[in-house]
């Protein structure tokens, strides 16, 4: 890889806020230019017009997506964790979930970067040339697994407490404890209250001082995906200069490669109760995600052999609770 600048922190509300109201919340009618956004050194990478009609119209339509019409994760009260509100708040400190591939992307561009490559976001979490374990120093730990008595000050997750058998129930580090829930309903009502305000956990920073590259949210970046190997985890065709793999289909367009995922394959079973519908977010193909999140256990690593939950495909067109972004920009 070339040189190249990462943000520090993921894409909060707050700067989200700043995007959006800047143009009253008609993103579509000011798009990114054809091409803004491309890699320097890899050409096609850049925004394209046929994009535009990805992104909202007002602020109404913002606040809609955003928040209630979230794809997963939208109702505060049956589980979901928005953090997105409609005025300014202190969440304005957290990660911007719920926003699509398209409203990330053109965010950075309107922020004067773009999105990461894979290979950019993936040099950050593990240390370059140290090949850290977690994007914190493999020494931190001394060791030892992750558990929730330690990973209370690294990373903003779902884990299990120190000691726990198989089968124990996970605790998060952010917030209460366990997720309060209503005794009608059953469903979990305390929103994002385990989605941490960005940096917050210092000890768990990358080499370079990036915040929550383990941990938060799950991180979009510009990549496609691409077949992985089984042998190794990585993705086929993983030896190159400078590159990505930007050869999107149209939005028209279903990716016959990819295969949607299955309970089996590491996803949450709540979330893939839907599983029959997923078909059509893949249309105009899928982007690979990174890092772990506060919502799932046992992801927050960077060993590749944990492929479905540390880099994986996900839905271009489906918006999701526990994934968001940062910006790289061109050195």
């Amino acid at each position: 890889m070339s040189a190249f600048s990462l943000d520090k922190f993921e894409i909060t509300v707050g700067r989200m806020r700043a995007f959006v109201t800047s143009v009253d919340g008609n993103v579509r009618g000011h798009p990114p230019a054809e091409g803004a956004g491309e890699h320097p050194r890899i050409p096609g990478s850049g925004w394209r017009s046929e994009w535009n009609d990805m992104l909202p119209t007002d602020m109404a339509d913002v606040n809609e997506l955003l928040g209630p019409g979230c794809v997963a994760g939208g109702d505060p009260n049956e589980g979901g964790a928005p953090t997105w509100r409609t005025t300014p708040s202190e969440n304005d400190k957290k990660p911007a979930n719920c926003a699509s591939w398209f409203l990330l992307f053109a965010f950075c561009i309107w922020d004067g970067g773009r999105l990461p490559t894979e290979a950019e976001f993936q040099a950050a979490a593990l240390g370059g040339s140290e090949q850290r374990t977690n994007a914190w120093a493999d020494s931190v730990l001394g060791g030892n697994a992750l558990a929730y008595e330690n990973g209370e000050k690294l990373v903003a997750a779902f884990l299990s407490p120190e000691g726990a058998g198989p089968g124990a129930f996970g605790m998060y580090t952010v917030g209460t404890p366990m997720r309060d829930v209503d005794p009608t309903t059953h469903m979990a009502d305390d929103g994002d209250a385990h989605i941490a305000q960005v940096g917050v956990h210092p000890a768990g920073n990358g080499r370079w001082g990036h915040a929550d590259l383990n941990g938060n949210l799950y991180e979009l970046v510009l990549d496609e995906s691409r077949p992985v190997d089984v042998t190794t985890g990585l993705p086929a065709g993983d030896v190159c200069n400078d590159c990505a793999n930007v050869d999107w289909p149209k939005l028209t367009e279903t990716d016959p490669a990819i295969v949607p995922f299955t309970v089996d394959d590491g996803a949450d079973p709540v979330v893939v109760a839907d599983i029959a519908s997923w078909s059509k977010y893949y249309v105009g193909g899928a982007r690979i995600i990174h890092g772990g999140s506060w919502s799932h256990a046992g992801s927050i690593t960077n060993d590749q052999s944990h492929q479905n939950v540390v880099r994986f495909k996900y839905p271009v067109m489906r918006t999701y609770e526990a994934v968001g972004a940062r910006c790289a920009r061109d050195l």
